[in-house]
C-alpha cells in the first residue's frame, strides 16, 4: 500500500496521506469539476488503509477554507470509513483546523462530529495557507 499525495490546485486540496504514519491531511479549497474522479483514489486507498492499518492510531487533519457540496460528501465519506477503524479499538482523531472568524467552517466541524461521534479537536487559526 502506498501513501498518496497530491499537489493543491485552485479548485482542490492538498491531500497527504503518509499510511504508514497514520496522517491524512486535506488542506486547501475543494471545488473541484469532477470531485468523484478526485476523491475516489483516495476512498479506495483508505479501504485498503482500514483492512491493515500500520500503525497504531490514526489523526486525520483537515485544514479547509472552503468547500462545497459534493466534498462535504466525500469529507463524510471518508470519516465514515476511518469510524470503522475506531469501532475496531484503533483510535481515531479528527484535526479540525478553521480560520479566526469563519464560524461557518467551525459549525461544520461539529456537525460531522455529531453524525461521527469521532473525537474532535479544533484549532482556530489566523489563516489557513
Amino acid at each position: 500500500m502506498q501513501s498518496i499525495s497530491i499537489e493543491q490546485t485552485n479548485k482542490t486540496p492538498k491531500v497527504h496521506f503518509d499510511v504508514k504514519r497514520g496522517i491524512l491531511e486535506l488542506t486547501g479549497i475543494s471545488i473541484p469539476e469532477d470531485a468523484d474522479s478526485f476523491y475516489t483514489p483516495l476512498l479506495d486507498l483508505i479501504d485498503e488503509y482500514i483492512v491493515n492499518p500500520q500503525n497504531k492510531g490514526t489523526i486525520i487533519i483537515f485544514k479547509l477554507v472552503y468547500f462545497n457540496t459534493s466534498t462535504s460528501d466525500y469529507l463524510m465519506g471518508i470519516l465514515k470509513k476511518l469510524k470503522k477503524l475506531q469501532n475496531k479499538q484503533h483510535p481515531v482523531t479528527v484535526e479540525w483546523y478553521y480560520e479566526e472568524e469563519d464560524e461557518d467552517m467551525k459549525e461544520l466541524g461539529n456537525h460531522f462530529k455529531i453524525i461521527t461521534e469521532l473525537p474532535f479537536e479544533f484549532y482556530a487559526q489566523e489563516e489557513i495557507n
